[in-house]
């Protein structure tokens, strides 16, 4: 019940600041002394409302067994048989959508998981419409957990990281992502979520 109280706490603090106007006139450019504050506040708020039993149903277990699959002929099986439970993915999508209108400068609001066919792995299982990623590039299907998804996987607390020359597609830019883990009812930590946006200006002339 605590967690609740709290998840309902910091929504509606979060929600309250996004009603005050803007003090500087860029969008996405909020005061750099809470920058990291308001990314940490939302990808906290995402762990208490994404459900990891729920997250377990996205991709289908023909698709979680596929992408491992090795074929001489055909290096791209495994993206051509990929799937998921449409359902389940567009619910979680429009929740992880909603999570990113919280705060009043650009943001994504990405879904990673273990693989269920191989734990030791991580998948990038939903993507948000700027496609910002500390971690993701175009055609992968799964990777090795870099150190800070390790720290987050074994410990369960959220992870800052800030990289000033991150290259994102074609962007080279200081970008700041929050990753926060995503649980199941039993507690059991299965992924995270990856809050990523470009740093305000005044953090990237430092």
């Amino acid at each position: 019940m605590r967690r609740f109280v709290l998840i309902a706490a910091a929504l509606a603090a979060t929600a309250a600041g996004c009603a005050r106007p803007a003090a500087t006139p860029p969008l996405g450019t909020p005061a750099g002394a809470g920058f990291i504050g308001r990314m940490q506040q939302l990808a906290a708020i995402g762990s208490g409302v994404i459900d990891g039993d729920d997250c377990l149903n996205i991709v289908t277990d023909r698709a979680a067994r596929l992408m491992f699959a090795r074929h001489a002929r055909d290096p791209w099986a495994g993206a051509d048989n990929y799937e998921v439970d449409h359902a389940t993915f567009i619910r979680q999508k429009k929740l992880l959508i909603r999570l990113s209108r919280l705060v009043d400068f650009p943001v994504d609001c990405n879904l990673w998981l273990t693989c269920r066919k191989d734990p030791a792995k991580v998948q990038m299982v939903i993507r948000q419409v700027n496609n910002w990623s500390l971690f993701y590039h175009l055609g992968q299907m799964h990777i090795d957990p870099t150190p800070e998804m390790k720290k987050l996987l074994a410990a369960g607390e959220p992870v800052v990281v800030d990289r000033k020359s991150a290259r994102i597609g074609v962007e080279r830019k200081h970008f700041v992502a929050v990753l926060s883990p995503v649980r199941t009812s039993m507690g059991d930590v299965i992924g995270f979520i990856e809050v990523c946006a470009p740093a305000p200006e005044q953090e990237k002339s430092n």
